[in-house]
């Protein structure tokens, strides 16, 4: 269990991690986003450098703002993954319209990253319709060539079923985080309502051993007045009975105190009276001088606790 500054440290820790964390995935998204947009532009200007082949005669007017589109934007493909789904697959379906694509990865990476980042990244529902809306895109655009539609739907259904997955995980990591908190902090106050009920209890044990103890003292006094002119001898037996009572109840006194005294975790659990430690009370009670006689009848059983604690009271007082 933490205290306060603990759960402090332990939040701004937390805390650090998850801006950590979200800087280091922002920086990668960026260089992401920026390398395919400078490999796609190798793939237009250069493309025996990036492709190793020719050129593929496509508009470079329209090839160059298209494939910027197309790359750029997934720089914020965790915070907007549908808007920068819906912008990749309108950039490439622009590119694909209005002039020849260039046969190259960068449009085609972009596109598994945008699905991938939809499916991981955003609701259900909008999850599912990015989904729909790149199978059906893709149809579209090959839709003089059925044949390569499996390598279409696969294209895309693999990213998006990896990135959905993921996402499952990461929200049933998430869910069993908030439960584990919330059991740790149900463990913390039952465990500060135990330690309050015992500090209760040790008082509730100091006011008895107090009152018994004055009890005791105050009739062997008596007794001790009243045989003091008579029988002398035996009037300081009572006297010295009440010299021993007074030390036993300051030695408990003492001791119950220390364990008040003492922090939560530091706090003993000092046993509960029982009438178990019936002969334990007989025999404090005869080293004061009282003559005190136990009669059990029948076998001792086990008692419920609220009976049993009440029984021992009632012997006690």
């Amino acid at each position: 269990r933490l205290n306060g500054p603990g759960r402090t440290v332990l939040v701004v820790g937390r805390v650090g991690r998850l801006v950590a964390g979200w800087a280091r995935s922002r920086a990668a998204d960026v260089a992401l986003a920026l390398g395919l947009a400078v490999h796609a532009q190798i793939e237009i200007w250069w493309p025996a450098v990036a492709l190793g082949g020719a050129d593929s005669g496509g508009v470079k007017v329209v090839l160059v703002p298209t494939a910027l589109a197309a790359t750029l934007p997934l720089a914020w493909r965790r915070r907007f993954p549908f808007a920068v789904l819906c912008v990749v697959i309108g950039a490439l379906s622009a590119q694909a319209l209005l002039t020849v694509p260039v046969d190259g990865m960068s449009g085609l990476v972009a596109l598994v990253v945008a699905v991938y980042s939809v499916a991981a990244h955003a609701e259900r529902t909008r999850a599912l319709a990015g989904l729909a809306l790149a199978l059906v895109a893709g149809a579209a655009l090959i839709a003089n060539d059925l044949a390569d539609l499996p390598f279409d739907v696969f294209v895309i259904g693999a990213p998006w079923l990896a990135g959905y997955a993921l996402r499952a995980a990461r929200l049933r990591a998430r869910e069993l985080e908030t439960l584990t908190a919330e059991l740790a902090s149900e463990r913390e106050e039952r465990a500060r309502l135990a330690v309050a009920a015992e500090r209760t209890r040790i008082a509730r044990e100091l006011h008895d051993v107090v009152a018994h103890s004055v009890s005791t003292m105050v009739v062997q006094a008596e007794a001790g007045d009243a045989l003091l002119v008579e029988h002398p001898q035996r009037a300081g037996e009572a006297f010295v009975a009440i010299q021993t009572t007074g030390r036993q109840a300051l030695t408990e006194m003492r001791r119950l105190l220390g364990l008040l005294r003492q922090g939560d975790r530091e706090l003993a659990l000092v046993p509960q009276p029982s009438m178990v430690r019936l002969e334990d009370l007989i025999a404090r009670v005869r080293e004061a001088g009282l003559a005190v006689e136990l009669d059990v009848e029948g076998p001792t059983r086990p008692l419920p606790p609220g009976l049993d604690l009440s029984a021992y009271r009632i012997v006690h007082e």
